[in-house]
């Protein structure tokens, strides 16, 4: 364990601006003397935590939650102290002579093995992907503008049809590729076939190219790939739920993106692996994606756990539109703020970026309408108000949505273009 000096430490809460640390985590706003923010340690509704610039100090005057820039990392990175003392001072470039050594944490054998075949899985399916067989689905990325970097970012692979049962495995192991292949047969083989097949198999028998799925912390839990031939079946296909892939349970891209999205203080929600490519190639780096519309209240919670306006960028067709709905009650409920990107086009990234450019994409991802804006427009699709009693049910809906607001000025206005709408 690394040790520190009383000098050093405070050296180090010296030259650390606490606004400037706590403004990485969570959004802040100034009023009077002080800094502002919903306090992340408590169910904050509004800005209930003081943030004192000349003092260095925090405070929530509801829970109570109080300290320096330490405690504030420590508890929200739920971390040991001196592990906060090294984060903070990486924020505020200070160099320390000696790096922070840790104990070793106990990892599951089982868990620890199937993560591991995950990795060594797209190590090889990326590694397959520069091969002859490959050549056709590498034209396809650089034709839908997926560059080296984003492979390499994204460990974008090629899983090819041998791979169609398990017996083939001793077919690859035969072959030139034997080194890479022993690696992976032996990462398998600590497995069952009925934990890992469904990682592998599935995959190379339905589809090109594979995504790797990684969990909160980055570890290697599955796949998510699609079809490079179009054709009547589903694009796309996930990993069967093993003991580390559960799809509910994941949010694409969050390791990547949570960092991201503090800096730029909003997060992009989107429907699929491929839309958080497409946001990829116009420099939007902080979108995350729920791979399908369907949203649990764990992938909320983890989108909470940001403390950054969502920013929700469903696609613009009727399913998409249905989801951002949903997206919508559950997010007010839960109290996380969001924004609705105003997708006019009717299509999704990718569709948008193909048939208008990327800097389409780029404009429309900044233009965001609210909950209520959405549901004046999206409600007319549910309810016929040329019906008296479906006029009321559309009113009785929005008014109960209005109703919620904390702004007075906002619920005004609103209920002025309820009654305008619906006379």
């Amino acid at each position: 364990m690394a040790r520190l000096s009383e000098q050093e430490i405070n050296g180090i809460r010296a030259k650390a601006d606490i606004v400037d640390v706590i403004g990485r985590y969570v959004p802040l706003s100034k009023k009077g003397r002080n800094y502002w923010c919903v306090c992340p340690f408590h169910d904050d509704h509004s800005p209930s935590m003081s943030i004192a610039s000349d003092k260095q100090i925090y405070k929530c005057f509801v829970c109570g939650a109080g300290g320096n820039v330490f405690t504030f990392v420590q508890n929200y990175e739920k971390i040991s102290f001196i592990e906060a003392v090294y984060k903070v001072a990486g924020y505020a470039g200070v160099h320390l002579e000696h790096s922070l050594v840790l104990p070793q944490k106990h990892i599951d054998p089982h868990i620890a093995a199937l993560h591991k075949a995950c990795k060594e899985t797209i190590e090889f399916t990326n590694y397959q992907l520069d091969s002859i067989d490959a050549k056709n689905v590498k034209e396809y990325l650089f034709k839908r503008n997926i560059t080296e970097d984003i492979i390499r970012k994204f460990t974008i692979g090629y899983g090819f049809v041998a791979w169609a049962t398990p017996i083939s495995y001793s077919t690859i192991v035969n072959s030139d590729l034997a080194e890479k292949a022993t690696a992976l047969t032996q990462a398998l083989e600590k497995t069952t076939l009925a934990e890992c097949g469904p990682l592998v198999d599935r995959f190379i028998l339905d589809t090109g190219v594979s995504i790797l799925v990684s969990d909160a912390e980055g570890n290697p839990v599955g796949f998510t790939a699609r079809r490079t031939q179009e054709n009547e079946e589903a694009k796309y296909i996930n990993t069967t739920e093993t003991d580390i892939y559960v799809k509910g349970n994941l949010v694409f891209n969050y390791h990547r993106a949570k960092q991201e999205a503090r800096k730029a203080k909003k997060v992009f929600l989107v429907e699929g692996a491929m839309d958080v490519l497409a946001f990829e190639k116009v420099g939007l780096t902080n979108s995350i994606a729920t791979l399908g519309t369907a949203l649990t209240s764990t992938q909320l919670h983890l989108l909470k756990l940001l403390h950054v306006p969502v920013v929700v960028c469903y696609d613009g067709d009727t399913a998409g539109k249905n989801a951002t709905y949903k997206f919508g009650k559950l997010a007010i409920k839960e109290h996380v703020p969001f924004e609705i990107v105003d997708n006019r086009y009717g299509l999704d990234p990718d569709e948008i970026i193909d048939g208008y450019g990327k800097d389409a994409l780029k404009s429309m991802s900044s233009n965001t309408i609210s909950w209520i804006d959405f549901l004046f427009e999206y409600l007319l699709t549910k309810y016929n108000l040329n019906n008296y009693s479906q006029k009321k049910e559309y009113a009785m809906e929005i008014a109960e949505e209005i109703n919620q607001l904390s702004d007075t000025f906002e619920k005004e206005s609103y209920f002025i273009r309820l009654r305008e709408l619906t006379d």
